[in-house]
């Protein structure tokens, strides 16, 4: 029990900001590579100077396909990291394409540095999404399942520290139209409420087929439902959600956290 505890304590303190050439996990010790970015293409692996080639582990990030919104892979992101000095973790085996999965941290003047994972998902840019990295990986897969860990904690979180960067967007303002697949802050009040066993909707227009909606659904729901005494609860109020959009009835957020949703009063 107490090295399980070590363990994690250690995981905490060392993955978001690391301060040594490795991570140690207690059981699991691994050594942090180096490498110079020279660019990173369009589709978000890093190609470094000394020839490999690094995709970001355990992170999928949206990709808006809808006319002049189409980006591939944030190019604030892109500008952000070429020529930077990183540290990497190669968790797996090379895909295909010669891409090593990997998680990356960005050296800093402090000798702190930055996981790139957790800043993309903090930032609304990327959603939790775990890699194949290969049946045989025995030590992947444990460094993976904690890294997975974290990573979900901080996708509870994503958007909160930039809240002031993005404008909130009415629930009826026909710009959403133009947002699928992008991180939104949507706010507006809440019109109808519509539940089965599997699912709970509470929609912000009175036509549930064009208009803005929040779908609850698992864990969510019952979450939800367990804090609500009844739906009329909420019905009139005035929320305001975050999340990826996307297009199913018209523009929808489905939660995959209950902290995605703020409610007024």
């Amino acid at each position: 029990m107490f090295a399980v505890l070590t363990f994690f304590v250690i995981l905490v303190v060392s993955v978001a900001k690391v301060r040594s050439s490795e991570l140690n996990f207690g059981f699991v010790k691994t050594d942090l590579e180096t490498g110079h970015v020279q660019f990173i293409d369009e589709y978000g692996a890093l190609h470094l100077k000394s020839g490999k080639v690094l995709k970001l582990a355990d992170i999928y990030v949206p990709d808006s396909s809808e006319g002049e919104n189409t980006r591939p892979f944030p190019q604030e992101v892109i500008d952000d990291a070429e020529g930077r000095d990183i540290f990497y973790n190669a968790i797996g085996e090379a895909d295909r394409f010669g891409r090593l999965p990997a998680h990356v941290w960005f050296q800093t003047q402090t000798d702190a540095k930055d996981w790139m994972q957790e800043r993309l998902i903090g930032d609304g840019l990327a959603r939790v999404m775990p890699t194949n990295i290969g049946k045989r990986q025995t030590q992947g897969h444990c460094l993976q399942a904690h890294y997975l860990s974290l990573l979900m904690k901080a996708e509870q979180t994503a958007g909160l520290q930039f809240s002031g960067k993005l404008t909130p967007i009415n629930a009826n303002d026909k710009r959403l139209i133009g947002k699928y697949g992008q991180f939104v802050v949507v706010e507006g009040t809440i019109r109808d409420i519509y539940k089965t066993k599997r699912i709970m909707k509470l929609n912000f227009g009175f036509n549930w087929r064009t208009d803005f909606t929040i779908l609850l659904s698992g864990d969510v729901k019952s979450l939800m439902e367990s804090r609500l005494n009844a739906s009329e609860d909420i019905e009139g109020h005035f929320a305001t959600v975050r999340g990826f959009l996307v297009e199913e009835d018209g523009p929808m957020i489905k939660l995959d956290h209950l902290h995605q949703l703020e409610l007024a009063n």
